[in-house]
């Protein structure tokens, strides 16, 4: 009880180790001196009662005697192995612990992330990168409607990326985000669109699963839910001013 209501899930601190020691051996301790005592007082009791069986009562004896001390040994032999036990545990998760914070502090993250308008009107986006660890990563973008909340966009692409300073550049095609505003928020034309838009861009490194069983549990369960502080996220805000007729045809309209 005290190991999931005080340390949940983890491996006890190796404080723990002596006060759990010392409780078993002092609870055992105790039991075996009153075993002791009580047959020590027994076999006194029957040595009087019957002299002429003194070999037997003093077997007896002994016996009960015997008896707690083996317990005492085997339960200082459990703790012992538990306690090795326990020191390997939690030197297997120390190990873990450093091999994500190794892979934590050198991956590749977004430094900036920039945006400009293409002669053909479509958004170019400008990742910057940097980071210590080369190797393939990956990338992943997606297109909001800041108003209604709706995903317009999501993509995704593996890179290769060095161990300098990098740029990697994202075409956002305009015609694509009002056809998916269209069918996704409008489901239906003559609407003119006038609102911000928001590009998420998503850096992650591309792991396997025997690269994630070597991380803490914890660590798994996050990336797992999409939440580990190995993604490196950076957002841009940007306009968009487009009319959609009844037949569904998209204008877009100038500033």
């Amino acid at each position: 009880m005290l190991w999931l209501y005080v340390f949940g899930d983890n491996p006890w601190p190796l404080a723990t180790e002596w006060v759990l020691l010392t409780t078993g051996l002092a609870v055992f301790v105790s039991i075996a001196a009153g075993c002791m005592y009580v047959a020590y007082r027994n076999g006194r009791k029957r040595e009087i009662e019957a002299r002429e069986d003194g070999s037997r009562e003093w077997r007896r004896v002994l016996l009960w005697t015997l008896v707690p001390l083996g317990l005492i040994a085997i339960t200082a032999l459990a703790f012992w192995q538990r306690s090795i036990h326990h020191a390997g545990t939690l030197a297997a998760m120390e190990q873990r612990v450093a091999v994500f914070a190794d892979l934590l502090n050198t991956r590749q993250t977004i430094s900036e992330l920039t945006a400009r308008t293409t002669d053909s009107g479509d958004l170019q986006a400008v990742i910057a990168t940097s980071g210590g660890r080369s190797g393939t990563y990956r990338l992943l973008w997606q297109v909001n409607s800041m108003t209604y909340g709706e995903i317009l966009s999501n993509e995704k692409q593996a890179v290769e990326i060095g161990s300098a300073r990098e740029e990697l550049a994202l075409e956002i095609l305009i015609d694509d985000v009002a056809r998916s505003y269209r069918d996704t928020v409008l489901k239906g034309g003559g609407v003119l669109v006038d609102e911000p838009f928001q590009l998420f861009v998503t850096l992650m490194p591309d792991v396997d699963e025997q690269d994630i069983e070597a991380w803490p549990p914890h660590e798994r369960y996050q990336w797992e839910q999409g939440v580990s502080p190995l993604l490196s996220i950076r957002s841009f805000e940007f306009p968009m001013r487009f009319s959609v007729g009844r037949d569904g045809t998209i204008n877009h309209l100038g500033p």
